[in-house]
C-alpha cells in the first residue's frame, strides 16, 4: 500500500470524497477490520453456566471488581506492569520505519514489507507455542507457568529492543527486533491467563476490561509520546533511533526486576 501510495493520483471514495493516496491506505487497511467486526454479529451467545453459590453471579459490578483488585493489588499490579511495559514498547515501535530510514536509508515500504512478513510468521507461531506450553505446564501442576512465560518474554524484549537500534547494520537490528517480536507474542498470549488465575468468575469481565483499558492507555499515551519527547528534547531529531532504543529500558527494567524477584519468592 505504501509503494502504491507514492505514485498514485488523488482518489475519490464513495461517501468520503477525494482523498490523498496516503489517506486511502488507512481505508484499505482498516475496512477489512470492520468486516470482521460485523461478522461477530453472526456469533451466537453461548449459554451461561455458573458454578458459583447462589447470588454470587450478581456481584459483578465495577465496585466488586475494584474490591477484588484491592484484595490482591500486588499481583494485579505486577501483571499490568509487565504487560504494560510490553505494550508501551510495541506502540513505540511505530517509529521504526522512520528510524530505519534516517539511520540506514531503508524506505518505509521496504521495512513494512519485511516487518509484516516476519509478523505473519512469528505471530501465530509464538502465540500458539506459548499458549500450548502454558497449558501443558499448568496441567503438570506449575501454577506459575504464565508468570514464567511473561518474565521470559520481558527478558527478551528489554535487551533486544534496546540494543536493536544500536547495531551497526539494519539486518542485525531487524534480527534483534524479531527476538523482540517473540517476547511480545509470548506475553500477549498468556497475560490474560495470569490475570484469570487470580480473578473470580463473577468479576472476570470487569477486571479484564480494566486490564485492557490500563495497558492500552499506557501504550498509547507513553509509547509514542516518550519517543517523540526524547527525540525532540534530548537526543535530537537526527537521533530518533536512540529515542526508540531507550523506551524498553526505561519502562521494562523495573517490572522485569520485580517479576524475577516475585518468582524467586514463590
Amino acid at each position: 500500500m505504501l509503494t502504491w501510495a507514492r505514485g498514485a493520483e488523488r482518489i475519490v471514495l464513495p461517501l468520503v470524497g477525494t482523498v490523498s493516496p496516503w489517506q486511502a491506505t488507512f481505508f484499505a487497511v482498516g475496512l477489512p477490520g470492520l468486516l470482521v467486526a460485523l461478522a461477530f454479529l453472526l456469533v451466537r451467545e453461548p449459554p451461561r453456566q455458573s458454578s458459583f453459590a447462589a447470588g454470587a453471579a450478581t456481584r459483578n459490578g465495577l465496585k466488586d471488581a475494584f474490591a477484588q483488585i484491592g484484595s490482591r493489588w500486588r499481583d494485579y499490579l505486577l501483571i499490568v506492569a509487565v504487560v504494560g511495559a510490553m505494550v508501551i514498547t510495541a506502540y513505540s515501535q511505530g517509529f521504526l520505519p522512520a528510524a530505519f530510514e534516517r539511520r540506514w536509508g531503508w524506505k518505509p515500504e521496504f521495512f513494512a514489507m519485511l516487518n509484516g512478513a516476519s509478523a505473519l510468521i512469528l505471530g501465530p507461531a509464538v502465540y500458539l507455542s506459548a499458549g500450548a506450553l502454558c497449558e501443558r505446564r499448568l496441567l503438570a501442576g506449575d501454577s506459575l507457568a504464565p508468570h514464567r512465560i511473561m518474565t521470559f518474554g520481558l527478558a527478551l524484549i528489554v535487551p533486544s529492543a534496546g540494543l536493536a537500534m544500536l547495531m551497526p547494520s539494519p539486518w542485525l537490528a531487524f534480527a534483534l527486533l524479531c527476538l523482540t517480536a517473540i517476547g511480545i507474542g509470548a506475553i500477549s498470549a498468556v497475560g490474560v491467563t495470569a490475570l484469570l488465575q487470580i480473578t473470580p468468575g463473577a468479576v472476570r469481565g470487569q477486571v479484564v476490561a480494566l486490564y485492557y483499558m490500563a495497558i492500552s492507555l499506557a501504550g498509547l499515551l507513553l509509547g509514542p509520546t516518550t519517543v517523540g519527547t526524547l527525540s525532540t528534547r534530548l537526543f535530537g531529531e537526527g537521533q530518533l533511533h536512540l529515542a526508540v532504543a531507550t523506551v524498553p529500558v526505561v519502562y521494562g527494567i523495573v517490572p522485569l526486576a520485580f517479576a524475577v524477584w516475585r518468582l524467586r519468592r514463590r
